[in-house]
C-alpha cells in the first residue's frame, strides 16, 4: 500500500478567533519629530493639533561639502570651498544648535511631538528622522529589502543593518495606531518594539533573522542566548503585562554581528510586541494560535472582557496570562536550542488540540507539545537543560498547559519564571 503523507492543519482562525471575538493589533507610543525646511521650528502635538512655534538659531550647513562646481544639483549656486577648520565650526555650531532645541522646555513637554527642518546644503535634503522615546533619532532607511519581508499584517519597506522600517501589509490591514504606549518596556533590552511614526510607517531597530528563518536554513541557537530573553520577560510579568504572541516567527537573533554595541552577548530578542496585554490598559489584542492549546484560549476567553476594558486581573488569571507565554516560549526554545529533527518537529508543529488532524490521524487532541508521541526526547532535553528541582515544572508546563496555569498557585510555582529554572550555562 502506498503511504499517503498527512500533515497536521490546525483549526482554521476564524474558528479560533470567533471564541474569543478578538481583533486588531495596539501600536506603539512614540514622541517623534521630523527634520523640516526653515529656520523656524515648528512643534506639533500630536495628541491636541496644537502648534508652538519656536526660533531656530542662525542656520548652518548640517553636511559638509568640500569643493563643489557651481550649480550642481541640491547644492546652491554659490557654495564655495571651505577650510576643515571652518568646517569643524559649522559641524559643532549645528550640533549645538539642535541639542538646544531637542533640550528646550516647550519641545520636551509636549506629549507627541514632531520637528520640521532642512538645511540647503544638505545631503539628506528632505528626509524625514523622528526621534523615539529614548531620545534615539531614527529614519526610515533608504535600501529596501532584497527579498519580501512579511508578516500577517506588516511589510518590511526598509532596512540597514540597525534599522528596519514596516507598513500595513496591504490596504485592507489595520493602520498603526500613533497614540499607544511603549514605557512598559523602556530598559527591557531584549523587548525589540516598534516605534511608530505614522499610522503607516513604523521603524525598530533591527533585530536580525526570525528564530523560523535560522532554523529554516539549518542553523540552531545556543541555550545560554535566551538568558537575557526570559529575565526581560519575567520583569513584564511582574507588572502584568504579557506578550501573547510569542513564536518563531516572532524571536530574532543577530547571527551576523557577534559584538553588537548595545548587547555583547548578542541575546535572541522578542519583535512584533504590538499586541501585547497590559494590566489597566485597555486593549485588543492580536493572539497566535500556533503555540496555545484549546484549554488555554477558553481561560483566555474568560480575562478578554478585562483586557478589552482595561481593568485589573485576579491572581488566577495572572497566572493564565502568564502561563499562556511561558508555554509558548518554552516550545520556541526547545525548537531553536535541540539539534533533534523530530524533537524540533514537535514543537513547530505540535499534535494538540488545536489541530483538526494530525499524522498520525488519531493523534491530535493532547493539551499540551509533550505527549506520548515525543516524551522520550522531550524528557531527555530537560534533563539536560532544565534544574533537577523543575523538571516537574517544565514537564507539566509543556503536558497540560491549562491545568498547570490553574494549580500554579498551589504548587508554588506563582513567582517562579522560566529564567529560574532553565540551566543557560553548562556546569563546570
Amino acid at each position: 500500500m502506498k503511504k499517503v503523507e498527512v500533515y497536521s492543519v490546525r483549526k482554521p482562525n476564524y474558528v479560533l478567533i470567533n471564541r474569543l471575538e478578538l481583533t486588531g493589533n495596539t501600536g506603539s507610543l512614540i514622541k517623534q519629530f521630523e527634520t523640516g525646511k526653515n529656520s523656524s521650528v515648528e512643534l506639533k502635538n500630536l495628541a491636541t493639533e496644537e502648534k508652538v512655534a519656536l526660533k531656530k538659531p542662525e542656520p548652518k550647513p548640517r553636511t559638509l561639502f568640500f569643493p563643489v562646481k557651481k550649480g550642481e544639483e541640491g547644492i546652491a549656486a554659490n557654495s564655495k570651498p571651505i577650510t576643515k577648520e571652518e568646517a569643524a565650526n559649522r559641524i559643532l555650531g549645528a550640533v549645538r544648535a539642535r541639542t538646544k532645541l531637542l533640550a528646550s522646555k516647550e519641545f520636551n513637554d509636549a506629549s507627541r511631538q514632531e520637528l520640521t527642518y532642512k538645511s540647503a546644503n544638505s545631503k539628506i535634503y528632505g528626509k524625514k528622522f523622528y526621534r523615539g522615546i529614548e531620545g534615539i533619532t531614527l529614519s526610515v532607511p533608504d535600501r529596501k529589502p532584497s527579498t519580501p519581508l512579511e508578516g500577517g499584517a506588516k511589510k518590511a519597506i526598509g532596512i540597514s543593518d540597525r534599522w528596519i522600517a514596516l507598513a500595513p501589509l496591504n490596504e485592507q490591514s489595520p493602520k498603526f495606531d500613533t497614540k499607544s504606549d511603549n514605557s512598559d518596556l523602556l530598559g527591557l533590552r531584549t523587548m525589540i518594539y516598534s516605534t511608530v511614526v505614522g499610522e503607516d510607517v513604523m521603524i525598530a531597530l533591527n533585530a536580525g533573522e526570525s528564530l523560523a528563518a535560522i532554523l529554516f536554513n539549518n542553523n540552531t541557537v545556543e541555550i545560554k542566548d535566551f538568558e537575557n530573553s526570559t529575565k526581560d520577560l519575567a520583569e513584564l510579568h511582574k507588572i502584568a503585562t504579557y506578550l501573547i504572541d510569542i513564536k518563531l516567527e516572532n524571536m530574532a537573533k543577530n547571527i551576523k554581528l557577534e559584538n553588537m554595541v548595545d548587547d555583547k552577548n548578542n541575546s535572541v530578542k522578542f519583535i512584533d510586541l504590538e499586541s501585547r496585554v497590559r494590566q489597566g490598559l485597555p486593549t485588543t489584542p492580536g493572539i497566535t494560535f500556533e503555540n496555545t492549546t484549546i484549554g488555554l484560549l477558553q481561560q483566555f476567553t474568560e480575562i478578554s472582557p478585562k483586557i478589552i476594558e482595561g481593568k485589573e486581573f485576579s491572581p488566577q488569571e495572572k497566572n493564565s496570562l502568564k502561563t499562556y507565554d511561558e508555554y509558548a516560549l518554552l516550545m520556541t526554545i526547545v525548537a531553536a536550542t535541540t539539534k533533534d529533527d523530530k524533537l524540533r518537529q514537535s514543537m513547530i508543529d505540535p499534535c494538540v488540540d488545536t489541530k483538526e488532524f494530525c499524522d498520525p490521524p488519531q493523534y491530535f487532541d493532547y493539551p499540551g507539545a509533550m505527549n506520548e508521541l515525543n516524551e522520550g526526547l522531550m524528557k531527555q532535553w530537560i534533563n539536560e537543560n532544565v534544574k533537577t528541582e523543575y523538571h516537574d515544572y517544565a514537564e507539566n508546563l509543556l503536558k497540560n498547559p491549562a491545568q498547570f496555569a490553574k494549580n500554579r498557585t498551589e504548587n508554588g510555582f506563582e513567582n517562579t519564571s522560566l529564567s529560574e529554572i532553565l540551566i543557560f550555562q553548562p556546569s563546570s
